[in-house]
């Protein structure tokens, strides 16, 4: 799996049957997918000073 998000302020998340496989920050992310199950790709905004906030949940996707 490779994602990529259109700014450097945001933290990318892939989540594995509703738990937090890989999360990593920058626009960037790669991940091979070895399991199968319900996948999930959320991004979030990194202000410069506070908590992340919520900004992108994408569908979920499925591996058989």
């Amino acid at each position: 799996l490779q994602a990529q998000a259109p700014t450097r302020r945001c933290r990318l998340s892939l989540l594995h049957n509703g738990r937090v496989l890989i999360s990593a920050p920058g626009p960037r992310l790669s991940y091979p997918l070895k399991e199968p199950g319900t996948y999930r790709l959320e991004a979030a905004l990194q202000p410069a000073v506070g908590r992340p906030r919520p900004w992108i949940y994408a569908n979920p996707f499925y591996v058989g």
